[in-house]
């Protein structure tokens, strides 16, 4: 009889666990969280754009930021692979119990906009603005809740229908997944195609939390793209290669484009420029990096506005 009720306690405790477990909300806005997502155009080329496009951005939090009171994270951008260079544009975010909110700089309204509501459930419904600088609302609502397993951590799934306005107008599906964001990428751009009709489609591609790959998007192949309608990818026009590669602390770089314009940066992981070289026409650079320690360091070709970066990983054992 004591094993039969130790057994129930156990059990109990256990549900109970897992009742908890799922009911609080997993932070969005952490510290190490990155999402790549795709901004694309699908318009044939000509129009209604000259070019269309496919492009990458990277997004991460930065430093806090008070407005009208309340404490918001600044949300950085970053458009080349390696992620070097980020910018403000202008874009705040702040979480509190399940809800996401965000407020634009140059925002129309005077208060924040909901992004996010964690503690939605099936049947219910939000009201959302498309995007901050736009006076106009979609009616978001939950179809269903699932459960899904990233990483060992247990994540809810909200499927969405969003529409113009309650009378069901141009229904558009939308994936959350808690933690993580939208299936349209963390932040929701001007969706235009519920005014306007437009051709623009944004997508998460990836998420990354602490610098590990725990989500990947069924509908792409890869974390990054960079391609305009009738331009090649501007960063393979300034290939090289790097030899040995893992490396003692020198290696070779070798490259097709000679021209003294042309300029060699490395990096540590955490950004910080440790070594810069202009090339000569020869094409070939020795670079010794034994007096730095162990680990990944960045390569990055530059020539005006071109770049093309690449790792290198120094292991002195």
């Amino acid at each position: 009889m004591k094993t039969i009720y130790f057994i129930y306690v156990v059990l109990c405790c256990t549900f109970l666990t897992t009742i908890v477990a799922f009911s609080q909300s997993i932070p969005l806005l952490k510290a190490d969280n990155r999402w790549s997502v795709l901004e694309e155009d699908h318009s044939e080329g000509g129009f209604p754009d000259e070019n269309p496009y496919k492009i990458s951005s990277w997004l991460k939090t930065g430093n806090d930021s008070v407005v009208n009171e309340k404490t918001y994270k600044v949300i950085l951008s970053s458009t080349d692979r390696e992620q070097l260079n980020w910018e403000d544009k202008g874009l705040l975010m702040r979480e509190e119990n399940g809800k996401v909110f965000w407020y634009n700089k140059e925002e129309i309204r005077e208060d924040e906009t909901l992004l996010y509501d964690f503690n939605l459930q099936e049947g219910d419904s939000i009201f959302r603005y498309l995007q901050p600088k736009w006076d106009a609302q979609i009616v978001s609502t939950v179809d269903s809740i699932r459960y899904i397993q990233i990483d060992k951590t247990p994540r809810k799934i909200f499927y969405l229908t969003n529409q113009l306005d309650v009378d069901g107008r141009w229904p558009i599906p939308e994936i959350w997944i808690e933690g993580i964001g939208s299936s349209w990428g963390l932040k929701r751009e001007c969706i235009c195609y519920f005014v306007t009709g437009c051709q623009l489609t944004w997508n998460l591609l990836c998420f990354y939390e602490n610098e590990e790959e725990i989500y990947h998007s069924p509908d792409f192949d890869d974390c990054y793209y960079h391609w305009v309608y009738g331009i090649k990818n501007v960063e393979s026009s300034l290939d090289f290669q790097i030899y040995p590669n893992p490396s003692s602390g020198k290696f070779t770089l070798k490259t097709d484009t000679k021209n003294k314009d042309c300029f060699i940066q490395i990096f540590d992981v955490n950004g910080k420029q440790i070594y810069s070289y202009q090339l000569d026409n020869s094409g070939y650079l020795e670079v010794d990096l034994s007096k730095v320690p162990s680990g990944t360091y960045l390569v990055q070709l530059k020539k005006q506005n071109l770049y093309e970066t690449k790792k290198i990983v120094i292991d002195k054992k």
